[in-house]
């Protein structure tokens, strides 16, 4: 009689397959997580910008066209990336938060707003996907002070169940639900 102390390779190879497809999930709602977490970074991110903004707007009596005048306490560097959507988008000025989320005030009379405060995520596959809140639109039908979802792509709509408003930028404007 053959003693058969082992596995045979078919068993082996269904382990495998089985330890695989477990990976495959686990990495996919790992980076999952990944996006979700930063876009609340994102999130807080403005809605501090924004009441800096308001702030800064009761007492002047104008937006701010610069973080410097901001009361903020959020470190910002100078962005230095070449962005074709950053030249398109920010008007007044544009920073970045370690790299990897381009932050921009706009200040943008000539299009009808008075001010707006946005992040985007600057890499990865939610690239361009990012939150802003906009100051008093004159021209465009956006809820004036609340956080709407932006992307160039449709990650509000798969990722927050955004609505979608309208489009400004070459980027998709979405209402997020409550």
């Amino acid at each position: 009689m053959k003693n058969n102390a082992g596995f045979t390779l078919v068993e082996l190879l269904v382990t495998v397959l089985i330890i695989g497809i477990l990976a495959a999930v686990a990495v996919t709602q790992y980076d999952k997580a990944v996006i979700l977490v930063r876009a609340s970074e994102i999130k807080t991110l403005v809605r501090a910008m924004a009441k800096a903004q308001d702030a800064y707007y009761m007492e002047n009596e104008a937006y701010p066209d610069s973080f410097d005048e901001l009361a903020i306490d959020v470190p910002l560097a100078t962005y230095t990336g070449s962005d074709e959507i950053v030249a398109r988008v920010a008007k007044t000025d544009v920073r970045a938060k370690e790299d990897r989320i381009v932050v921009f005030l706009n200040k943008r009379e000539s299009d009808g707003w008075t001010a707006s405060a946005g992040a985007y995520i600057g890499e990865g596959p939610l690239q361009h996907t990012g939150f802003m809140i906009v100051h008093n639109p004159a021209t465009t039908n956006f809820p004036v002070g609340e956080l709407l979802c932006v992307s160039t792509a449709d990650g509000c709509a798969q990722l927050f169940d955004g609505t979608k408003i309208g489009v400004i930028d070459d980027f998709n404007v979405y209402t997020l639900p409550s």
